[in-house]
């Protein structure tokens, strides 16, 4: 029987995988999300561990501890942990009530009459109404050999039960504040897989916006900046950079318009690498041949109006544009952040658009920890 085995291992494994390989996806989805439950406590055990080991060094005298000394070590290790996981949600929950606060306050800005005005207004409404019922779910699970495409989170049907709707479904975009992670792909009972768009198969429709936007992105790093700043005790307090960053900011005051340039897709990252040092999205087919309610059809060269006589010049796309989503693919809402433009390619001989790389504006993948998810659109 033995040597039965043995010879036929290899054949064995081999009808393994195959029929695992031809599970229907509604089964894979459900034994991948059953393998997530199981693995997770160990991912966030092996997560933590690296972190733990470092700072045991400083915890513990040299000669060692006694046992009592470590279990009390150990508890207020524990303590700790539990005490920042709580901060840190409750600082993604305050982050969206300070981002609907934000928006409605940019409402006083666009008291006149016009056209630009009206749908500036609509759109900042609905942006509040659309992260007035988001929910902030906690990153659980992250696999190794797709950590730059996926992710779970601990909320599913079970949290769809208790709201008595549904908010947690396929396509429901997950974003950090105003800016796009991805989408739910998969909802299980007690947890939910996201695609990042970090992954080729999410196609966002963006736009190239110019002013405003910029500004205030400007802004959000400076203040972080100065923050950082302030927590550190070895700069000293009448560095001339902390007057130049207040001042900066002081300065940047929005304009009374922005410009909505070239349209395009994102294709998922530049260079798909293992948790690479430097995530840099690709966007492909920008160009501004057909208008629309917030710009008209523009000359791909010169950037010029084409159905008027004489206008100015005017770069379709640059670096430093940001790049926001238009709501036409039918996933993401109009709007939202997607990443700013660091280096625009030249045209290519008979190229109808533009190619470019952008830097995700929602920071390092790496390190997420609390994301936002909100409804799906053709649940709103």
């Amino acid at each position: 029987m033995l040597e039965f085995v043995k010879r036929y291992t290899y054949i064995f494994i081999a009808l393994f995988i195959l029929c695992q390989l031809s599970l229907p996806s509604s089964a894979s989805d459900r034994l991948r999300s059953i393998s997530v439950a199981a693995l997770s406590p160990s991912w966030h055990f092996f997560s933590h561990l690296k972190e733990r080991c470092l700072k045991l060094a400083a915890i513990l005298p040299s000669g060692g501890a006694s046992p009592h000394v470590q279990r009390e070590i150990d508890s207020m290790r524990l303590e700790n942990y539990n005490l920042r996981n709580q901060l840190e949600l409750l600082k993604a929950q305050v982050d969206l009530e300070k981002l609907a606060v934000e928006e409605a306050e940019l409402l006083k800005y666009f008291a006149q009459d016009q056209a630009y005005a009206k749908r500036r207004k609509a759109e900042i409404f609905r942006l509040v109404d659309l992260y007035a019922p988001a929910l902030v779910g906690k990153v659980i699970f992250r696999e190794s050999g797709s950590w730059n495409s996926s992710f779970w989170i601990n909320l599913g049907e079970t949290t769809n039960q208790a709201l008595g709707k549904t908010l947690i479904a396929k396509n429901s975009p997950v974003v950090l504040g105003t800016s796009v992670l991805g989408i739910v792909e998969y909802v299980g009972k007690h947890r939910s897989r996201v695609r990042l768009i970090t992954d080729s198969s999410i196609v966002p429709s963006v736009r190239v916006l110019r002013g405003n936007e910029q500004k205030r992105v400007m802004e959000e790093h400076a203040r972080k900046l100065l923050e950082l700043i302030e927590g550190c005790e070895e700069i000293p307090k009448d560095q001339p950079l902390r007057k130049e960053l207040s001042q900066m900011v002081k300065n940047l005051h929005r304009g009374k318009e922005s410009f909505y340039l070239a349209k395009g897709e994102m294709r998922g990252m530049r260079s798909p690498l293992f948790r690479s040092r430097q995530v840099l999205l690709q966007g492909v087919g920008f160009n501004c041949d057909f208008e629309d309610e917030e710009s008209p059809s523009r000359d791909l060269r010169s950037g010029k109006l084409i159905d008027a006589a004489s206008s100015p010049e005017m770069a379709l796309v640059k670096i430093g544009d940001i790049l926001i989503t238009t709501g036409m693919d039918g996933i993401f809402p109009a709007g939202l952040r997607v990443g700013q433009v660091t280096k625009v390619y030249p045209l290519r001989e008979g190229s109808s658009s533009y190619e470019l790389d952008a830097l995700p504006l929602m920071g390092n993948f790496d390190h997420l920890s609390y994301v936002s998810v909100l409804p799906p659109l053709e649940g709103v």
